[in-house]
């Protein structure tokens, strides 16, 4: 999941602009507000995905060039054990809260959902019978027959509002090492 920030390097009339200088510069700034959105972004990524209690840390800034456009890719990946990358969906939500159709969780292959309690969610998972039983003796699962989802958490939002709100300054910052103008 990834969010994008695009920068034309090209005058009303189509003609580039100062290429050399004004891309050095244009990805310098770029680079620095990304920088700043990816810290704001991670700081409000909710627990480990943020990084946060020895987690994955896994907001992450990339600058592309693609021409005449500078990219910027603001994104977070994260896998869980089965490889799914649950990023998205703690950005989008699920089950009712989430993009789409909307609708209960429901279990797929058992007569019930089985979580870990919030208490516990810092334990590793078992992947045995043994170890769910195990879990369960000692009280440390939830048993459901369906459930709402997870609310959308807009942390990469975050970051780009803050990105959006730095930009000018950043760029304006920029212009003078370009003509050696000051503002």
């Amino acid at each position: 999941m990834s969010t994008q920030v695009d920068v034309q390097l090209v005058s009303d009339g189509g003609l580039p602009l100062a290429p050399a200088k004004f891309e050095a510069a244009a990805t310098r700034a770029l680079g620095k507000i990304l920088e700043q959105a990816r810290i704001v972004a991670k700081n409000a990524a909710p627990g480990s995905l943020g990084g946060k209690n020895g987690g994955y840390g896994a907001v992450r800034v990339r600058i592309i060039h693609d021409g005449k456009v500078i990219i910027g890719i603001l994104s977070a990946t994260a896998r869980n054990a089965e490889g799914l990358n649950f990023a998205y969906f703690v950005h989008e939500g699920t089950g009712l809260y989430g993009p789409g159709e909307k609708h209960y969780i429901l279990p797929k292959r058992k007569k019930v959902l089985v979580f870990l309690k919030r208490e516990y969610r810092h334990l590793p998972r078992p992947t045995t019978p043994e170890g769910w039983k195990e879990y369960r003796i000692k009280g440390y699962v939830v048993y459901a027959r369906f459930s709402h989802g997870m609310h959308p958490q807009k942390f990469l939002e975050e970051g780009l509002a803050e990105a959006r709100r730095i930009a000018k300054d950043v760029f304006n910052a920029e212009i003078p090492e370009i003509t050696g103008v000051s503002i």
